[in-house]
C-alpha cells in the first residue's frame, strides 16, 4: 500500500489487492472474523498462560497492513477485513479481567493499541477504542505516568509499540493520562 501510495504503480496495488482479496477469502472460511499466519488454538493457549510466541504480535502486523491498505489506496475491503479481525478480537478479550489481561500482555503484542485506535479514528465506532483500552499494559503504563521511568531492563522492541499507542490514544481521546505517558 505504501509503496503504490509513494509511486502510483497501478501494478503493485493490482497485486496488493489481490492479496487482500485473497486474505478476505481466508477470513471468510474461518467463518468468525479471525484471520492470521497460525490456529486460532495459538490464542486458546495464551489465553491459558501456556508457552506462546507473540501471537497479537502477528495479528497486529497483519490488522496495520489491512489499514494501510485501505488509508493508502481505499481498498474498502481491506477495512472489512480488519474490522473482521478486530471485531473477532473484541470477543477475545471481553471475557477476561483485567487481571487475567494483564497477564496475556506480558507476551507481546506488537501495536495492538495503536492499531485498534486508528482503526477507531478511521470508523468512529467505539467498540474499536474500547478493544483497545485492553491493551493498556499497567505494569508499564503506570509508572509512566506517574513519571516514573522504570524501563531499564524492557525490552524495547516490545515496549515502544506500546508508547506509541499510548500517544496515539491521547490523540484520539484526549486523555493527559495517554499524554504523561508517552
Amino acid at each position: 500500500a505504501l509503496m503504490y501510495a509513494s509511486t502510483g504503480d497501478h501494478a503493485v496495488k493490482a497485486k496488493a489487492d489481490a492479496l487482500v482479496a485473497i486474505l478476505a477469502q481466508c477470513q471468510k472460511a474461518h467463518g468468525n472474523g479471525y484471520l492470521s499466519a497460525f490456529p486460532e488454538t495459538l490464542f486458546d493457549r495464551l489465553r491459558e498462560g501456556q508457552p506462546v510466541w507473540a501471537p497479537f504480535y502477528t495479528l497486529h502486523k497483519i490488522m496495520a497492513g489491512h489499514l494501510d491498505m485501505y488509508v493508502h489506496t481505499g481498498n474498502e475491503q481491506a477495512l472489512e477485513t480488519l474490522k473482521g479481525m478486530a471485531d473477532w478480537v473484541a470477543r477475545w478479550v471481553a471475557p477476561l479481567s483485567d487481571e487475567h489481561m494483564q497477564r496475556v500482555l506480558e507476551v507481546e503484542q506488537g501495536g495492538m493499541l495503536e492499531v485498534l485506535c486508528n482503526l477507531y479514528a478511521v470508523t468512529g465506532r467505539e467498540q474499536y477504542l474500547w478493544t483497545a483500552r485492553h491493551f493498556d499494559h499497567h505494569a508499564v503504563f503506570d509508572p509512566l505516568a506517574e513519571y516514573r521511568d522504570e524501563l531499564t531492563g524492557l525490552h524495547a522492541n516490545t515496549n515502544i509499540p506500546k508508547m506509541i499507542g499510548a500517544a496515539r490514544q491521547y490523540e484520539v481521546t484526549g486523555r493527559v493520562r495517554y499524554h504523561n505517558i508517552a
